[in-house]
């Protein structure tokens, strides 16, 4: 039994001591510490980055070229898909980056060779790749503490070299960081191989590695030849470990993205000669290296902030979009990015977005940083001290963002580097695109127009109605009878209710009305945005509904819309015309197979003209003015005031509700149809309202020969009358084009009186009622509309008299009304200006001086409503357009004419009329202080005044033309926001400008020391051109003037000619005066001395008697009554010697006209003026404010 328990706890003992082993076994074999060389080994991911393969789009050599000469010839860096191992790509980079690093510490090394076997398929075992710089070698000496030489040290063991060093006065800008670079390489590779020359010591050092930094042979130092020694260099070979990749072979794309690497340092060193395999590569600069990025070149800019930036921007193609970033930080390329990359971003898409934003306010939500930074592919190049990175594998910059901002100037991107970002290249076109195309996305992403109608309907069933404000809809609209009914656009409320008065007669199931507010959306040219926003279209797409994208050039289709067709109602003017136009062009863009049918859309006309009769009342309506003129020649003159009425009917509000009901009653003759489209058709109607289009638009309206303005809708019905079919290429080429027509008269002045139809019409009022007493504003508002038959809001002559009346700087330099009250200052350029109910004006002095009033009986006056209305225009002394200066904005022609000096155009008038040369014309503005310098023969630049007072003090006292106080206040706190200014004191007047700028001494002083002038740099600049001057000239055409001297020339002619007609009327006027007064003379000598005896006979025979003395009867009236009917008192001697002096003053004064010449005339009445114009111009210099008010000398800051 012992025994037994004996054998029992020794098997215990034996178990135990097995289980033992197997636990310590486990323990071992789970827990285990490596050696650093031996992690590298089993975890290269950690240090190198995967290992497997991996598939990444990245900028790297065409596959396409042939030998490697035609690459570093002709080739590019593409975008593409590359298949390659991302750590054993980087066991050759951290060889490159130390060559890189080299030439950055030694200014010596001016080389750089790199051996890839390109040439084999793929590289297999044994295959090396080699790495050589020159420039100071690694030193060949016995480290002091690890006893042994360097180069062993930093090739040979892992956490060394000489980047460790972190205070704060170290710069460090190289790619090595952590100690271990190169070591990965060597314990990556199956032999590794070190050669390098100290020139100081005149050693060559050699050394190779095996097994993966396993086993490292006894290094081999040679002493070299003083010769030997002045070309040191630095050399690695090795030969990867495919095995330790997972990996075979290595296929040629590892190959290309290596051999990318060397045109990379091309691009990113400077003076540094780069070679592939023996062949030097010719890629010269940052610039061309952002150039050869792409299929094919694209326009590019490289910006250099500082010396430690390299920054080029060029715009994404399509093909690139979601593109990386090309980006290097101290030589490495990072091809994630990081906060460098981030940081240049950030900055350019911001300040690209804000400027966008500000310029096409339309896109101003879709123009986002993040689209501007989609559309924008960045080249960074920098030098980062110390940088940090998110692995070894530093692909991504972590280096504070804020750090890499401070290391760039303040004022960057500067908005010279902005404009050449945009302009430079094709950034602003792809920007704008995309952001159209996202406002489209945004627009084609609303809902469907059938969940719009139902959201808009109120109701259920046959009761269902649509909740649209002002829609009066049809009973029967989107029901089965949908397509009978017509949807009936009237121009604004009052045509509405005359539109409603008709439905009196047809009936609500089958029509339906809805107003227009003003003029609708030029879809053709708006943003997406805009016209998802847009109330009037989308309430159209309801009522109607129209459905995005969808075709309706099936029967089937068509059912689906509420109405089968629409009934436009407008005025019978030019903006009727244009309204209808803008109706056209809607359906056009977007549902053009409905106009294909021709059955889609009408018009509704009503009569321009009615003549009523005065004795039964019988109506003549009358649709076109040729129409209503004939009919009138026809009448017997004694017939047409004394028989007939006549009223014109230009707006539908003129028509009362009965009327309505009448137009309504014979609907047939009252509506004319739209004919189907055709390709030409829609060709010439994107012509009148594609912006893009305008030089085409101009050529257009400049053939069709427009210089009259008849009421176009009655022209076109009048020839289509008996078809009742209007052609859009007809409507285009009539109605619209009179409408453009109409829209320059309106916007581009007269080159004879430099006015535009609503000043001439303000003119034409003032001088009728001689205004010299003052008069509010919106009085003279009410009585210019009353008197010159003036159609639109009188908030527009408020705005038109108080512009004809400003006299500040910058404004009109002869105000032709006098500002009596706050008609604004040049603190916001007149938009300052008190309400029309408060101000008074009047008549200027000199304007009767400028504007005849003997000119007068001569003008051809215009005639509206058969009123007779302000003149054609005006002829004054001077040319007008050349003094006060205008701009406006036409269609197809836009005008810009500079002010220029009244007595200049004085003096040139009359040295032309002695037969001599007009001198050329400066720009001049009245009461602008600063100067006017030409810059060409055409382009003039303005500058504002700015002297420096102190050391850290400037003061501006005076802006440019077309500068306002306020707006450059704006400007002067951006400044201080920026830090460029410290701030500014501010003592100007409403007249006067006074800024004291305060800088700090280095602002200052770099201020004065830039190239860009101190004027230029605080914007006390602007341009004043002279190419864009379009007036119209005498025969009512458009005509571009090449010099003010040419509207000069041509106003000259103009008023020769009307000195000439007016010398001929008052000779005329006076022959007739002085024969009247003659005739009266001979009668009263015949009475006088009893020759003709006049009382107490018949008088038929006082008549026969004054016929049989001589005096003839009055040729305007046939008869002597004039005569006969000479007062009693007349009768005496006493008269008839008045009447031999007055008779005698009528021969005097027409014998004086009979003598003048238009010279003579001319000079005249331009001394008269020059006069006037000395007077207020002295006036006005001692009324200056003296600068002795002005702030005292300033001091240092």
């Amino acid at each position: 039994m012992a025994y037994v328990r004996a054998v029992t706890k020794a098997l215990q003992g034996l178990v135990r001591t097995k289980q033992q082993e197997r636990f310590s076994t486990l323990i071992e074999s789970t827990y285990q510490r490596l050696t650093p060389r031996e992690h590298v080994l089993k975890r290269p991911e950690v240090y190198l980055g995967p290992v497997e393969l991996v598939e990444r789009r990245l900028w790297t050599i065409s596959r396409s070229f042939e030998t490697l000469e035609s690459l570093v010839e002709d080739g590019r860096l593409v975008l593409r898909n590359v298949r390659y191992s991302p750590a054993l790509y980087k066991v050759f980079d951290e060889i490159l980056v130390n060559a890189i690093d080299n030439a950055r510490r030694d200014t010596q090394t001016d080389a750089i060779d790199i051996w890839l076997p390109l040439s084999c398929s793929a590289i297999k075992s044994g295959a090396t790749i080699r790495v050589r710089n020159t420039g100071q070698g690694i030193p060949v000496m016995m480290h002091p503490r690890e006893k042994m030489h360097v180069p062993e040290l930093i090739f040979g063991h892992l956490l060394t070299g000489s980047n460790f060093n972190d205070t704060e006065e170290t710069v460090r800008l190289t790619g090595g960081r952590h100690g271990y670079g190169a070591k990965l390489t060597n314990i990556m590779s199956k032999r590794f191989h070190v050669e390098t020359v100290d020139r100081q010591h005149r050693l060559r050092y050699r050394q190779e590695w095996c097994q993966n930094m396993g086993v490292c042979s006894l290094p081999e130092i040679t002493s070299i030849s003083a010769e030997e020694a002045q070309e040191p260099y630095t050399e690695i070979t090795f030969e990867p470990d495919l095995e330790r990749f997972g990996l075979s072979h290595v296929d040629r794309e590892t190959l290309l993205l290596m051999a990318r690497r060397a045109f990379d340092i091309t691009g990113i060193t400077t003076n540094v000669r780069v070679r592939l395999n023996g062949i030097p590569l010719s890629w010269g600069g940052f610039a061309e290296y952002v150039q050869r990025h792409g299929i094919k070149p694209r326009p590019a800019v490289v910006f250099q902030p500082n010396a430690h930036w390299e920054i080029g921007v060029r715009a994404l193609h399509p093909d690139e979009q979601g593109a990386p970033m090309v980006s290097f930080v101290n030589g490495i390329a990072t091809f994630q990015g990081g906060s460098h990359v981030q940081c240049i971003a950030e900055l350019l898409s911001r300040r690209i977005a804000e400027r966008l934003s500000s310029r096409y306010k339309t896109l101003r939500d879709a123009l986002t940083p993040s689209l501007v930074r989609a559309q924008t592919l960045l080249f960074v190049n920098c030098l980062v001290n110390r940088p940090a990175f998110e692995s070894q594998s530093k692909e991504l910059l972590t280096s504070r963002q804020r750090e890499l901002t401070q290391s760039l100037p303040s004022q960057f991107p500067s908005e010279k580097q902005l404009n050449e970002a945009l302009e430079q290249t094709e950034l602003l076109e792809r920007i704008l695109m995309a952001a159209e195309e996202r406002q489209a996305a945004q627009m084609r992403g609303s809902r469907p127009v059938s969940a719009l109608v139902a959201s808009a309907s109120r109701g259920s069933g046959a009761l269902r109605r649509l909740a649209i404000p002002k829609l009066e809809d049809a009973n029967a609209a989107g029901g089965p009878e949908s397509h009978r009914c017509t949807l009936i656009l009237t121009e604004g409320d009052s045509a509405k209710a005359l539109a409603m008065a008709g439905l009196g007669v047809v009936g609500r199931d089958f029509y339906g009305v809805f107003p227009l507010r003003g003029k609708l959306l030029n879809v053709r040219d708006c943003h997406p945005r805009q016209l998802a926003q847009n109330e009037e279209v989308n309430h159209l797409r309801i009522i109607l509904g129209l459905e995005y994208d969808r075709d309706y050039a099936t029967a089937e289709a068509r059912k689906s819309l509420r109405y089968g067709r629409v009934m436009l109602m407008t005025d019978q003017d030019h903006d009727g015309s244009h309204i209808k136009g803008l109706i056209v062009n809607l359906f056009d863009f977007f549902w053009p197979s409905l106009l294909e049918a021709g059955d889609f859309l009408e018009a509704f006309l009503t009569p321009i003209v009615k003549a009523t009769s005065r004795r039964n009342g019988q109506v003549q309506s009358f649709f076109t003015i040729a129409e209503f003129k004939l009919w009138w020649e026809n009448l017997a003159p004694a017939q047409r005031q004394q028989q007939w009425r006549i009223k014109y009917y230009k707006g539908l509000g003129t028509s009362t509700s009965e009327e309505g009901k009448t137009y309504f009653r014979d609907l047939e003759r009252h509506r004319i149809r739209f004919a189907a489209t055709a390709p030409s058709d829609r060709q010439r109607l994107d012509l009148a309202f594609n912006k893009a289009r305008a030089e085409e638009r101009k050529d257009w309206l400049a053939q069709l020969g427009v210089t009259e303005t008849p009421t176009a809708p009655a022209e076109v019905m009048e020839t289509h009358d008996s078809t009742r079919e209007l052609p859009l290429a007809t409507f285009v080429d009539r109605e619209l084009a009179l409408y453009s027509h109409a829209n320059n008269i309106r916007s581009i002045p007269s080159a004879i009186d430099g006015l535009k139809p609503a000043q001439r019409k303000v003119l034409y009022a003032c001088l009728k009622r001689d205004l010299q007493r003052d008069i509010k504003v919106a009085q003279l508002a009410g009585y210019v509309a009353e008197q010159t038959a003036y159609h639109h809001g009188e908030e527009s002559l408020h705005s038109t008299i108080i512009h004809m009346a400003q006299d500040f700087c910058g404004a009109n330099n002869i105000p032709l009304l006098q500002p009596l009250g706050q008609f604004g200052t040049r603190l916001l350029g007149g938009k300052d200006a008190a309400s029309a109910r408060y101000i008074y004006t009047c008549l200027s002095p000199v304007a009767r001086k400028i504007f005849s009033a003997r000119d007068d009986p001569v003008l051809t006056y215009c005639e509206d409503d058969g009123q007779t209305i302000e003149p054609e225009y005006f002829v004054p002394i001077i040319p007008m357009a050349l003094v006060n200066g205008i701009d406006g904005v036409g269609t197809g022609w836009s005008t810009s004419v500079p002010a220029f000096h009244p007595l200049e155009l004085i003096g040139n008038i009359r040295r032309m009329l002695d037969g001599q040369s007009p001198v050329p014309l400066r720009p001049w503005y009245r009461r602008f202080r600063g100067d006017i310098v030409p810059q060409g023969d055409l382009i003039f630049v303005s500058r504002g005044l700015v002297e420096r007072i102190s050391s850290t003090t400037f003061r501006i006292t005076e802006l440019p033309i077309g500068r306002w106080t306020e707006s450059y206040k704006e400007f002067l706190h951006s400044l201080t926001e920026n830090g460029v200014l410290k701030g500014f004191r501010e003592y100007h007047t409403d007249q006067q400008v006074c800024f004291e700028l305060v800088l700090t001494r280095a602002n200052a002083q770099r201020m004065m020391q830039r190239s860009a002038g101190l004027t230029r740099q605080l914007r006390l600049e602007s341009t004043i051109s002279c190419t864009n001057m379009h007036l119209f000239n005498a025969d009512g055409r458009i005509r571009k003037y090449n010099t003010p001297l040419e509207v000069l020339e041509d106003f000259m002619v103009e008023r020769e000619r009307v000195y000439h007609k007016r010398l001929a009327r008052e000779c005329a006027e006076l022959e007739r005066k002085f024969a009247r007064a003659r005739k009266r003379v001979r009668f009263l000598d015949l009475v006088v001395t009893g020759k003709l005896v006049l009382f107490g006979r018949p008088l038929g025979q006082v008549r026969s008697d004054m016929v049989t003395l001589g005096i003839q009867a009055d040729e305007a009236s046939g008869s002597l009554e004039e005569l006969l009917t000479i007062p009693i008192r007349s009768l005496t001697r006493e008269e008839a010697q008045r009447a031999h002096d007055e008779a005698r003053h009528w021969r005097q004064c027409w014998e004086e006209t009979q003598a003048a010449t238009v010279s003579n005339v001319w000079r005249n009445e331009l001394t008269h003026l020059e006069t006037a114009l000395k007077l207020v111009m002295d006036k006005e210099v001692r009324s200056i404010t003296p600068h002795d008010q002005q702030p005292k000398q300033g001091c240092d800051d």
